[in-house]
């Protein structure tokens, strides 16, 4: 069974700038190109084999959220990592496209009739601008340099 992060949550602990935790976006690159959501690393699913991706995969104390286009492209990811061996993983309720239009985008609120709306409404509110500077303020950073693997010469 895969856990399921729900939206609020993760626009929570992005806003909360929470060290454990990691998102894994499966999408293209070129679509991640587009929208990466802040912190988030660009993870095929063939690079959930590379030894690269070991070190990040295997940290038990870090929420690794894995988000695509859709959310059951999250699970088969996840999964597909539970069956590597990993823990801590969990899929974004509802994929990538939902966490946009219900936190991104600037939709109409549309209340549940929870005594809750109001402070729900607030929040989202708050996240929108808060995680879309985010966004712009990771545009303009300079791209990390790949990783050289380096080959060890020489020997017996």
């Amino acid at each position: 069974m895969v856990k399921l992060m729900p939206i609020d949550e993760l626009a929570y602990r992005i806003v909360d700038n929470e060290p454990n935790l990691q998102i894994v976006d499966i999408r293209s690159s070129d679509q991640f190109a587009k929208l990466a959501l802040p912190g988030s690393r660009n993870i095929s699913f063939r690079d959930f084999f590379s030894k690269d991706n070991n070190a990040l995969f295997s940290q038990r104390h870090v929420k690794k959220v894995l988000v695509a286009d859709n959310e059951v492209q999250e699970k088969a990811g996840c999964l597909l990592l539970k069956n590597l061996g990993y823990d801590n993983v969990a899929a974004l309720e509802g994929g990538l496209p939902q966490f946009t239009h219900i936190i991104l985008d600037t939709t109409a609120f549309v209340p549940t009739g929870s005594r809750w709306d109001n402070d729900v409404k607030t929040f989202r509110e708050t996240a929108r601008v808060q995680i879309a500077n985010m966004i712009e303020a990771a545009k303009h950073l300079a791209p990390k340099a790949a990783k050289v693997e380096k080959k060890i010469t020489g020997g017996c």
